[in-house]
């Protein structure tokens, strides 16, 4: 099945944009909330747990809050939380994308 058909057009539309700004192969999205139409993940395609949560605002259009992880160091933790924040611009967006996954 298609992850993005499931989401909100606001995250298809940034995915479909992400992918014409970045290098091929930055990111694979990821699908970790799949009850939630508003959530992806974009990965590093060779390690899942290593990606930036996406998370598009249901009252203005625009505004996405993300947040960056990292895999777990042990079994404790389900991952590393290395920054959260409020983006309205597609180029800071593609920009933490592409830094956090080691494409910049």
């Amino acid at each position: 099945m298609d992850i993005l058909g499931t989401k909100d057009p606001s995250l298809r539309t940034l995915v479909s944009e992400l992918v014409r700004r970045l290098p091929p192969n930055t990111f694979v999205v990821v699908d970790n909330w799949g009850a939630d139409p508003f959530a992806i993940g974009l990965a590093r395609p060779s390690d899942h747990q290593h990606l930036v949560y996406i998370c598009s605002d249901r009252d203005v259009d625009g505004r996405y809050f993300i947040a960056r992880e990292l895999p777990a160091r042990h079994d404790l933790e389900p991952f590393r939380s290395t920054g959260v924040e409020q983006v309205d611009d597609v180029d800071a967006i593609a920009q933490v994308v592409a830094t956090h996954l080691g494409a910049a």
